[in-house]
């Protein structure tokens, strides 16, 4: 799961941290995260890889984007919607709820 350091000290490695004999708790108050946040802050680790097929034809590249999105949500027992945007949003809010991060990548073709 993907969380965010409650404290100050959690940016500290515990080894300084016993060097230096910090025992202070200081909270860190955060705003609630936007999508853009977890992308940004979401280990690279933890991320899911989206490929397709890039096409010359824009309508064919869309086409192959698409399917390959909703090939990945029915895989994943994700529920689709009509729009190829809506299903990127949906992807993207389903992987950051299990602490994941989305990359779509057109490989050539």
């Amino acid at each position: 799961m993907w969380t965010r350091p409650a404290t100050l000290e959690e940016l500290i490695p515990n080894d300084i941290r016993e060097r230096w004999g910090i025992q202070t708790s200081t909270r860190i108050k955060w705003s609630p995260p936007t999508e853009e946040d977890a992308q940004r802050e979401i280990a690279n680790i933890n991320t899911i890889e989206i490929r397709h097929q890039g096409k010359k034809n824009a309508a064919l590249k869309q086409r192959t984007q698409d399917m390959a999105i909703r090939d990945y949500m029915h895989e994943n027992k994700i529920a689709t919607a009509q729009r190829g945007e809506d299903n990127i949003r949906i992807l993207m809010k389903w992987a950051i709820d299990k602490g994941k991060k989305v990359v779509i990548i057109k490989e050539d073709g």
